[in-house]
């Protein structure tokens, strides 16, 4: 028969079977294909979507840890964009295929039909279509920005053992010893250290105790940029180390009215000529902005290979005062802060008493606000844990605001599951990417991340070196009794955690 003279009820029937077996391939990729018959092409596409159901499965079965680390992999990032793509032209190919099967048999064209019906049957096979590809394009998101913050904030795994060295070149006699390591994910091969024979092919830098499997020590500086700032201080200095072995974690928080650093000796001159004493630049909280706006150029001959050098100064200066080896960094101004706070849902601390704060705002444009809270527990946004970090009234003053920040630390390390991570990704990636500076190797990151579900917060030891009992009034540090706190809770943590200067996660937040 003629498909113009075809009664318009076979055509609506025919229409209406196409329809139907669309949103069965819709819902299972293969299942139209099986209600019309075609069993070939029916296995084969339902066999691929059990694959990838299994697959999916077993994601979901694997480890936190490995599912965080893989999210930061960018080879696995751009598979699973790759995949992505796959699993989305398949699924839109099941459903159009068994669309046109149903209509038509194989050798007749599509059957005419009126404007309206015409309309009404591609808006439904438009909205078909919207409803396949909106998961695929909402995942393809998440891993375009997951893997455009990884490779944009963290370093090149390529240029790890030239930033490593070329940030301890010159070192002097009191540096550390030097070691010959191999950095992994680079293309540097090891060499033997008694084996000088093969000099260009060893990687000459401090130990390293994150590349030995041992120590990870990061410290955390909080930037006091903002709308009406002048210049950047580091308002927070945080150094957290951390045990893979044991899962055993510190946070030393350091005073920054910290005066007459020891200064490793290839800073001292750049530091004496550059940076003058007075007016508040004697400070520590001061380095970071002498190294950037008054110094630049020295500074960056200090440390050739450095993207900040003002950051690598300060964790040189962080590594002479606590005897401590603080190879990273990470930092983040005041709206970074925010947002990762609110992105992550919040945090939880135990306020001892009320506190009542007008701060200025993190972002351009916005008005100054007050916090205002009650005493017990409480559950801060971004600008409230903003407001908490940094108000300074009481009778504790820094000290107190010092804790503060070591709460949060531990506080927003507990908030970091998997499911927050997930929840919160959008504004996280876009915090992390526009507000956050790092030399950690992005090699390392998917390990770091492993970690994670094996680390008792609650547990981390925190001590805070401020005053009276680690500054003297000339705000001097006391930098013997310094070294030798922190050498005594990085050797026995369970027991450094009872000494009346350290406290736990748990209890720095009451």
């Amino acid at each position: 028969m003629a498909v113009w003279l075809m009664h318009p009820a076979d055509r609506r029937r025919r229409t209406g079977r196409g329809l139907r077996a669309a949103l069965a391939s819709l819902l299972l990729p293969g299942a139209g294909q099986l209600l019309l018959g075609d069993r070939r092409r029916a296995a084969a596409l339902l066999v691929a979507t059990i694959l990838v159901l299994a697959g999916g499965v077993w994601l979901l079965r694997r480890p936190p840890g490995d599912l965080l680390a893989w999210f930061v992999d960018p080879r696995v990032l751009l598979a699973a964009l790759a995949l992505n793509v796959v699993l989305l032209a398949g699924r839109l190919y099941a459903v159009f295929q068994a669309y046109g099967r149903g209509v038509r048999p194989p050798a007749e064209p599509v059957q005419p039909r009126g404007r309206l019906a015409a309309a009404g049957v591609g808006l439904v096979l438009g909205l078909v279509a919207v409803v396949v590809a909106a998961p695929h394009v909402a995942a393809g998101y998440y891993v375009a920005a997951a893997h455009g913050v990884v490779t944009t904030t963290f370093i090149e795994d390529a240029r790890v053992s030239e930033v490593l060295a070329g940030d301890h070149a010159d070192r002097g006699p009191d540096d550390g010893p030097a070691v010959t390591i191999e950095v992994p994910g680079s293309d540097v091969p090891a060499a033997d250290p008694a084996d000088p024979a093969d000099p260009a092919e060893a990687v000459e830098t401090r130990d390293n105790p994150w590349l030995h499997g041992g120590r990870i020590t990061v410290a955390l500086l909080g930037s006091d940029a903002g709308p009406g700032r002048t210049g950047e201080r580091i308002d927070a200095i945080l150094v957290v180390s951390l045990d893979p072995q044991t899962g055993d974690v510190a946070v030393f928080s350091v005073d920054r009215y910290l005066a007459d650093l020891p200064l490793p000796s290839r800073l001292e001159e750049v530091y004496r000529t550059h940076c003058p004493q007075g007016d508040g630049w004697e400070f520590i909280l001061a380095l970071y902005r002498c190294a950037d706006e008054r110094a630049p150029e020295e500074f960056a001959a200090v440390y050739p290979a450095a993207e900040d050098p003002a950051a690598a100064a300060m964790t040189d200066v962080l590594s002479e005062l606590l005897g401590l080896e603080v190879p990273y960094y990470a930092m983040v101004d005041m709206a970074g802060f925010v947002d990762v706070v609110d992105a992550l849902g919040g945090v939880e601390v135990d306020l001892g008493q009320p506190v009542r704060v007008r701060i200025s705002p993190p972002t351009a444009g916005d008005d100054w606000y007050t916090v205002d809270l009650a005493a017990g527990v409480q559950e801060l946004d971004g600008r409230e844990a903003l407001a908490f970090a940094r108000v300074r009234a009481g009778s504790g003053g820094d000290a107190d605001r010092m804790r503060r920040q070591r709460c949060l630390v531990t506080s927003v390390a507990d908030r970091s599951d998997v499911g927050a991570l997930l929840r919160g990704f959008p504004t996280l990636a876009s915090a992390i990417e526009d507000s956050v500076r790092t030399n950690i190797p992005l090699g390392m990151l998917p390990d770091l991340l492993q970690l994670g579900p094996q680390i008792d917060h609650e547990r981390a030891v925190t001590v805070g070196f401020g005053p009276p009992e680690y500054r003297g009034p000339d705000h001097r540090p006391d930098v013997e009794r310094i070294r030798d706190r922190v050498t005594e809770v990085l050797a026995d943590p369970g027991t450094a955690a009872t000494a009346e200067s350290a406290e736990t996660g748990a209890e720095v937040c009451r």
